[in-house]
């Protein structure tokens, strides 16, 4: 992600925690994200995938998913 882009998330992660009662239904699963990670770390919210992925039986494929995810390259 180009850093102008990273500035501007980052920008709508504060208004997320500004207490707006509509910010979360507004923002982007890549806001959340961003924010779940900066607050709790990347560890614990993939900890927490891994265990919404088991809860709903759908482990094996968040674990393929992963493996893909190594070639992946982005920007």
């Amino acid at each position: 992600m180009p850093k102008k882009d990273l500035g501007y998330q980052k920008k709508l992660v504060k208004k997320l925690r500004s207490g707006d009662k509509f910010a979360y239904e507004e923002a982007s699963i890549y806001t959340i994200l961003l924010d779940l990670c900066e607050g709790n770390g990347l560890d614990e919210v993939f900890m927490m995938l891994h265990n919404v992925a088991s809860d709903n039986g759908e482990r094996q494929m968040l674990e393929d998913k992963f493996k893909e995810a190594v070639e992946w390259k982005w920007g």
